[in-house]
């Protein structure tokens, strides 16, 4: 189990799904200077959850440096037109999408 000072474990149906160990967001901000990520440069090792914020789930497709780029990604991080390729793909995805959607039972959220 990870502490609030190591940093945010993220769980899907019991999985771990991810992490985001301290610091991490500041340390991706200097080395991609993205510029949503830079604000939080002024906030401390656990920025941006070092603050009260908003949680917001959703379904990004498309979307430039969300993930990396890899032989069967239909576009490349960059490129103007990434969400028309993405679409023009969707014989190779979209039979992979359950139901046709992003279904969400219920979300917990620990402070510890």
């Amino acid at each position: 189990m990870v502490t609030p000072t190591d940093g945010i474990s993220l769980l899907v149906d019991g999985a771990s799904y991810g992490r985001v160990p301290r610091g991490a967001a500041t340390e991706a901000a200097r080395r991609y200077e993205l510029p949503h990520l830079t604000r939080w440069l002024a906030g401390s090792l656990m920025a941006p959850f070092d603050q009260m914020f908003y949680l917001s789930l959703g379904l990004r497709v498309g979307g430039a440096y969300d993930f990396p780029d890899a032989e069967d990604k239909p576009y490349k991080n960059g490129e103007s037109k990434a969400m028309l390729k993405f679409w023009e793909a969707k014989d190779s995805w979209l039979p992979s999408w359950r139901d046709g959607g992003l279904k969400v039972d219920y979300v917990k959220v620990y402070a510890l």
